[in-house]
Protein backbone atom coordinates (compact mmCIF):
# COMPACT_ATOMS: atom_id res chain seq x y z
CA UNK A 1 0.00 0.00 0.00
CA UNK A 2 2.80 2.37 0.86
CA UNK A 3 4.69 1.70 -2.41
CA UNK A 4 1.55 2.14 -4.54
CA UNK A 5 0.67 5.39 -2.77
CA UNK A 6 4.13 6.75 -3.42
CA UNK A 7 3.91 5.84 -7.12
CA UNK A 8 0.53 7.54 -7.50
CA UNK A 9 1.75 10.56 -5.56
CA UNK A 10 4.88 10.82 -7.71
CA UNK A 11 2.85 10.54 -10.93
CA UNK A 12 0.56 13.30 -9.83
CA UNK A 13 3.44 15.63 -9.00
CA UNK A 14 5.05 14.86 -12.43
CA UNK A 15 1.83 15.80 -14.27
CA UNK A 16 1.58 19.08 -12.39
CA UNK A 17 5.12 19.97 -13.41
CA UNK A 18 4.21 19.75 -17.13
CA UNK A 19 0.86 21.55 -16.80
CA UNK A 20 2.26 24.99 -15.85
CA UNK A 21 4.64 25.38 -18.86
CA UNK A 22 1.90 24.18 -21.21
CA UNK A 23 -0.51 26.84 -19.91
CA UNK A 24 2.16 29.55 -20.40
CA UNK A 25 2.80 28.47 -24.00
CA UNK A 26 -0.93 28.43 -24.87
CA UNK A 27 -1.34 31.89 -23.32
CA UNK A 28 1.48 33.37 -25.44
CA UNK A 29 0.77 31.58 -28.72
CA UNK A 30 -3.02 31.41 -28.58
CA UNK A 31 -5.25 28.85 -30.34
CA UNK A 32 -3.94 27.81 -33.79
CA UNK A 33 -7.27 28.67 -35.46
CA UNK A 34 -6.91 32.37 -34.61
CA UNK A 35 -3.78 32.67 -36.81
CA UNK A 36 -5.04 30.38 -39.61
CA UNK A 37 -7.96 32.62 -40.68
CA UNK A 38 -6.86 36.05 -42.02
CA UNK A 39 -9.51 38.76 -42.00
CA UNK A 40 -10.61 39.75 -45.54
CA UNK A 41 -11.12 43.49 -46.09
CA UNK A 42 -14.61 44.28 -47.44
CA UNK A 43 -14.80 45.87 -50.90
CA UNK A 44 -16.59 49.17 -51.44
CA UNK A 45 -18.42 47.75 -54.48
CA UNK A 46 -17.21 50.04 -57.28
CA UNK A 47 -16.28 48.34 -60.57
CA UNK A 48 -14.36 49.92 -63.46
CA UNK A 49 -13.85 48.13 -66.78
CA UNK A 50 -13.25 48.73 -70.50
CA UNK A 51 -15.75 47.06 -72.80
CA UNK A 52 -16.62 46.23 -76.39
CA UNK A 53 -20.03 45.59 -77.93
CA UNK A 54 -21.90 45.25 -81.18
CA UNK A 55 -25.50 45.10 -82.38
CA UNK A 56 -27.20 44.05 -85.61
CA UNK A 57 -30.69 44.80 -86.95
CA UNK A 58 -33.29 42.43 -85.53
CA UNK A 59 -36.38 41.08 -87.23
CA UNK A 60 -39.00 43.55 -88.39
CA UNK A 61 -36.74 46.57 -88.75
CA UNK A 62 -38.48 47.54 -92.01
CA UNK A 63 -37.04 49.77 -94.70
CA UNK A 64 -35.02 51.86 -94.26
CA UNK A 65 -33.76 49.45 -91.63
CA UNK A 66 -31.89 49.83 -88.37
CA UNK A 67 -28.13 50.29 -88.66
CA UNK A 68 -25.74 47.77 -87.23
CA UNK A 69 -22.82 49.04 -85.19
CA UNK A 70 -19.72 48.13 -83.17
CA UNK A 71 -18.52 50.25 -80.28
CA UNK A 72 -15.88 50.38 -77.57
CA UNK A 73 -15.88 52.28 -74.31
CA UNK A 74 -15.70 52.22 -70.54
CA UNK A 75 -18.25 51.49 -67.85
CA UNK A 76 -18.56 51.72 -64.08
CA UNK A 77 -20.75 49.90 -61.60
CA UNK A 78 -21.77 50.58 -58.02
CA UNK A 79 -23.32 47.98 -55.70
CA UNK A 80 -26.51 49.30 -54.14
CA UNK A 81 -27.12 45.99 -52.32
CA UNK A 82 -25.45 42.55 -52.45
CA UNK A 83 -27.67 41.78 -55.49
CA UNK A 84 -28.40 45.14 -57.17
CA UNK A 85 -25.86 47.22 -59.11
CA UNK A 86 -26.09 50.46 -61.08
CA UNK A 87 -24.23 50.08 -64.39
CA UNK A 88 -23.21 53.27 -66.24
CA UNK A 89 -21.60 52.97 -69.67
CA UNK A 90 -20.21 55.24 -72.36
CA UNK A 91 -19.24 53.90 -75.80
CA UNK A 92 -17.85 55.35 -79.02
CA UNK A 93 -19.10 53.88 -82.27
CA UNK A 94 -16.57 52.54 -84.76
CA UNK A 95 -16.72 54.13 -88.20
CA UNK A 96 -17.64 52.09 -91.26
CA UNK A 97 -17.43 52.78 -94.96
CA UNK A 98 -20.50 52.93 -97.19
CA UNK A 99 -20.37 53.27 -100.98
CA UNK A 100 -22.56 56.17 -102.21
CA UNK A 101 -23.02 58.34 -105.26
CA UNK A 102 -20.65 61.31 -105.37
CA UNK A 103 -22.17 64.80 -105.93
CA UNK A 104 -19.93 65.32 -108.98
CA UNK A 105 -20.74 61.90 -110.41
CA UNK A 106 -19.30 58.45 -109.86
CA UNK A 107 -19.13 56.86 -106.43
CA UNK A 108 -17.27 57.58 -103.20
CA UNK A 109 -16.85 56.25 -99.67
CA UNK A 110 -19.11 57.67 -96.99
CA UNK A 111 -18.11 57.47 -93.30
CA UNK A 112 -20.98 55.90 -91.36
CA UNK A 113 -21.02 56.19 -87.56
CA UNK A 114 -23.75 56.13 -84.90
CA UNK A 115 -21.71 58.53 -82.76
CA UNK A 116 -21.82 57.85 -79.01
CA UNK A 117 -23.91 55.48 -76.91
CA UNK A 118 -24.60 56.08 -73.23
CA UNK A 119 -26.62 53.92 -70.84
CA UNK A 120 -27.78 53.69 -67.22
CA UNK A 121 -28.87 50.16 -66.30
CA UNK A 122 -29.91 48.34 -63.14
CA UNK A 123 -28.33 44.88 -62.83
CA UNK A 124 -29.72 42.01 -60.75
CA UNK A 125 -27.25 39.28 -59.76
CA UNK A 126 -28.73 35.78 -59.55
CA UNK A 127 -26.69 33.33 -57.46
CA UNK A 128 -24.12 33.39 -54.67
CA UNK A 129 -21.07 31.93 -56.44
CA UNK A 130 -18.24 33.93 -57.98
CA UNK A 131 -19.63 33.04 -61.44
CA UNK A 132 -23.34 33.87 -61.56
CA UNK A 133 -26.12 35.02 -63.86
CA UNK A 134 -26.96 38.69 -64.28
CA UNK A 135 -30.04 40.44 -65.71
CA UNK A 136 -30.23 44.14 -66.52
CA UNK A 137 -32.31 46.85 -68.11
CA UNK A 138 -32.70 50.60 -68.40
CA UNK A 139 -32.50 53.62 -70.71
CA UNK A 140 -29.82 54.25 -73.34
CA UNK A 141 -29.12 57.12 -75.72
CA UNK A 142 -27.43 57.41 -79.13
CA UNK A 143 -26.17 60.92 -79.90
CA UNK A 144 -23.67 63.06 -81.85
CA UNK A 145 -23.60 60.82 -84.92
CA UNK A 146 -25.13 60.51 -88.34
CA UNK A 147 -28.56 59.60 -86.93
CA UNK A 148 -28.94 62.43 -84.45
CA UNK A 149 -30.22 61.82 -80.91
CA UNK A 150 -32.12 58.56 -80.40
CA UNK A 151 -33.53 57.31 -77.03
CA UNK A 152 -33.58 53.52 -76.54
CA UNK A 153 -34.50 50.87 -74.00
CA UNK A 154 -31.76 48.31 -73.39
CA UNK A 155 -32.24 44.82 -71.91
CA UNK A 156 -29.45 42.31 -71.33
CA UNK A 157 -28.64 39.04 -69.65
CA UNK A 158 -25.62 36.81 -69.30
CA UNK A 159 -22.85 35.77 -66.91
CA UNK A 160 -20.73 37.78 -64.49
CA UNK A 161 -17.53 36.67 -62.72
CA UNK A 162 -16.38 38.37 -59.53
CA UNK A 163 -13.21 36.71 -58.27
CA UNK A 164 -12.00 37.09 -54.66
CA UNK A 165 -8.95 38.93 -56.03
CA UNK A 166 -11.24 41.65 -57.42
CA UNK A 167 -11.00 40.58 -61.06
CA UNK A 168 -14.25 41.22 -62.94
CA UNK A 169 -15.53 39.70 -66.20
CA UNK A 170 -18.93 40.18 -67.88
CA UNK A 171 -20.47 38.70 -71.01
CA UNK A 172 -24.08 39.47 -71.94
CA UNK A 173 -26.52 39.25 -74.81
CA UNK A 174 -28.44 42.46 -75.30
CA UNK A 175 -31.51 43.80 -77.06
CA UNK A 176 -32.07 47.48 -77.80
CA UNK A 177 -35.33 49.04 -78.94
CA UNK A 178 -35.46 52.65 -80.22
CA UNK A 179 -38.23 54.70 -78.62
CA UNK A 180 -38.35 57.09 -81.58
CA UNK A 181 -37.33 56.94 -85.23
CA UNK A 182 -34.14 58.77 -86.15
CA UNK A 183 -33.33 60.81 -89.18
CA UNK A 184 -32.01 59.04 -92.28
CA UNK A 185 -28.23 58.99 -92.29
CA UNK A 186 -27.93 59.80 -96.01
CA UNK A 187 -30.33 60.80 -98.78
CA UNK A 188 -31.86 57.82 -100.57
CA UNK A 189 -30.85 59.26 -103.97
CA UNK A 190 -27.18 58.74 -103.16
CA UNK A 191 -27.52 55.05 -102.24
CA UNK A 192 -25.97 52.34 -104.38
CA UNK A 193 -26.28 49.37 -101.97
CA UNK A 194 -29.32 47.45 -100.75
CA UNK A 195 -28.81 48.36 -97.07
CA UNK A 196 -28.92 52.10 -97.80
CA UNK A 197 -30.38 54.30 -96.47
CA UNK A 198 -30.65 53.25 -92.82
CA UNK A 199 -32.13 54.81 -89.70
CA UNK A 200 -33.25 53.74 -86.23
CA UNK A 201 -36.87 52.60 -86.42
CA UNK A 202 -39.10 53.11 -83.38
CA UNK A 203 -39.91 49.74 -81.79
CA UNK A 204 -37.70 47.71 -84.15
CA UNK A 205 -35.11 45.79 -82.07
CA UNK A 206 -31.36 45.48 -82.44
CA UNK A 207 -29.72 42.31 -81.12
CA UNK A 208 -26.13 42.18 -79.97
CA UNK A 209 -23.58 41.34 -77.32
CA UNK A 210 -21.24 43.08 -74.90
CA UNK A 211 -18.11 41.96 -73.02
CA UNK A 212 -16.26 43.79 -70.26
CA UNK A 213 -13.26 43.04 -68.05
CA UNK A 214 -11.90 45.02 -65.14
CA UNK A 215 -11.62 45.25 -61.36
CA UNK A 216 -13.98 45.62 -58.40
CA UNK A 217 -12.67 47.89 -55.65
Amino acid sequence: MTCRSRMESGGYRGGGAWALPAMIVLTLVGPPSVHAQPVEEPRIGIALHPEFGFALPGPGSGSPGNPGYAAYGVSAGYDLTPRLTIDLGFQRGLSGKRLVMAPAGGVEDFDSNIGYLGRALLHLRVGERALHAVLGGGPALVFAGGYGTVPLIQLEGGLELRARSGFYLLGVLQALAPLASSRVEIAAGRCVTADCPSRFQAGAPLMGSRVAAGYVF
